[in-house]
């Protein structure tokens, strides 16, 4: 995935490129903003693991790890037959076809599409080369 940084980086120079076709207010800016960052928010605690066994540690951490992986299978539409896989790319297809009627009426469900689409993009692309 690509992390915040590379998120907020890519959306400003998208943002950039969109603003010179049609003046965006402000409002629109922030939704853009918004949708593209928000994604990553999963909140889930991280598990307390002081005064545990090491085995202990091993399936909490596990825990955590599924209940993670399971949220973002979700807010990334991340396809369920795909669970296993090293690399499972964001359904960018799924998304739109939820989202088609908000999609050029809300800039924070553009920023959303963004965030995937730039999360697909780093995956095929990015980490190949490493």
């Amino acid at each position: 995935m690509a992390s915040y940084v590379v998120h907020y980086i890519a959306g400003e120079q998208f943002l950039k490129s969109l603003n010179k076709i049609r003046k965006l207010n402000k409002n629109e800016v922030n939704k853009f903003r918004l949708g593209n960052l928000i994604v990553d928010f999963v909140n889930i605690k991280q598990p307390d693991i002081d005064g545990l066994s090491d085995d202990e540690i091993i399936k909490i951490k596990e825990r955590y790890r599924i209940e993670k992986t399971s949220r973002k299978l979700v807010t990334h539409f991340r396809d369920k037959e795909n669970i296993e896989f090293i690399f499972n790319l964001p359904n960018l297809e799924r998304f739109i076809d939820k989202y088609n009627d908000l999609l050029m009426k809300d800039f924070s469900v553009l920023g959303y599409l963004f965030h995937l689409y730039i999360d697909k993009f780093f995956l095929k692309h990015c980490l190949v080369m490493l």
